[in-house]
């Protein structure tokens, strides 16, 4: 398994969200009315590649925001996924070489 990467650490200043730390300000949050939450954590998406975060990202607000695509995923099923945000092949081949950028994340929510 030389090589390989598992998971990354969190960068110092991050809380990680399942910590001790992580749940008291989720619960403080939850105190003080924190009602985006729930429309997001219905959306949970995982992303399909490493370099697809933006993407991810992108496709669970606009989820949440129930910002219907107009166009099919599934069978009759509409919503978006990372696919949908960048249907040419060139663009999904050279998001996976160099990630996504915080202005292609702006483009791609704009051309969706």
């Amino acid at each position: 398994m030389g090589q390989t990467l598992y998971r990354r650490p969190l960068p110092g200043e991050a809380i990680a969200f399942s910590s001790r730390e992580g749940r008291q300000v989720f619960a403080e949050a939850l105190r003080q009315g924190l009602t985006g939450y729930f429309p997001l954590a219905e959306q949970f998406h995982t992303q399909s590649d490493p370099s697809f975060s933006g993407l991810g990202s992108l496709v669970v607000t606009l989820n949440a925001l129930a910002i219907d695509p107009e166009r099919l995923r599934k069978g009759p099923w509409r919503w978006f996924a990372e696919d949908l945000c960048h249907p040419r092949t060139l663009h999904t081949f050279a998001l996976s070489i160099a990630g996504t950028k915080t202005l292609q994340l702006d483009l791609d929510a704009r051309n969706n």
